[in-house]
């Protein structure tokens, strides 16, 4: 799976994780979620699209319909800033056509 790190975190990490649920987030594309929740071994139990949602006003109906995760979140506006409008960088994202 290709990952932000140079190595798959799951696989490094999976045998310190014993007695706990493991859930994987950080910009997961849906087949890496899908590969990792369904691989067989149990090892993840969930995961969280939490900046995609926030950038895919629409992220349900692109899973659905097989549509890329591509709008890049606007970090410059995502915790605001005196003077700038509390909207951008939360409701101005596109939608996939």
């Amino acid at each position: 799976m290709r990952c932000a790190t140079q190595f798959d975190v799951v696989e490094a990490l999976k045998g310190y994780v014993t007695r706990s649920l493991l859930f994987v987030n950080s910009a997961l594309q849906v087949a890496d979620a899908e590969a990792y929740v369904g691989d067989g071994t149990g090892v993840v139990k969930g995961v969280f699209f939490g900046l995609h949602w926030l950038t895919h006003p629409d992220l349900t109906r692109r899973i659905e319909q097989g549509k890329p995760l591509d709008n890049a979140p606007d970090f410059a506006h995502l915790y605001g800033a005196e003077g700038v409008d509390p909207a951008i960088g939360y409701t101005d994202y596109k939608v996939a056509v």
